[in-house]
C-alpha cells in the first residue's frame, strides 16, 4: 500500500530499477499532463544531463572536504 503523498505534484515510484517519464504543461503552475513507469535499461542516456550529472557529484564531493 502507498502512502499519500503530501503534495499534489509528488510522484512516486512503486517498482525498484524504476523512472519516472512525465510529461508537463505551463499553465499558472506546471501541469502533469502524462506520467508512466520505465525500466531504467529502456531509458536512453542522455551525454548533455550526465555531463551535468558529473560536475554537480564533483561538487557534492568537493563540499565534504571543504565545509
Amino acid at each position: 500500500m502507498l502512502e499519500t503523498t503530501r503534495h499534489p505534484n509528488s510522484m512516486v515510484l512503486t517498482q525498484q530499477g524504476t523512472a519516472v517519464v512525465a510529461g508537463f504543461m505551463k499553465n499558472a503552475g506546471w501541469l502533469a499532463t502524462s506520467y508512466t513507469e520505465q525500466p531504467l535499461e529502456d531509458i536512453e542516456a542522455d551525454a548533455e544531463l550526465n555531463e551535468q550529472l558529473v560536475e554537480y557529484e564533483a561538487r557534492l564531493k568537493q563540499s565534504r572536504f571543504h565545509p
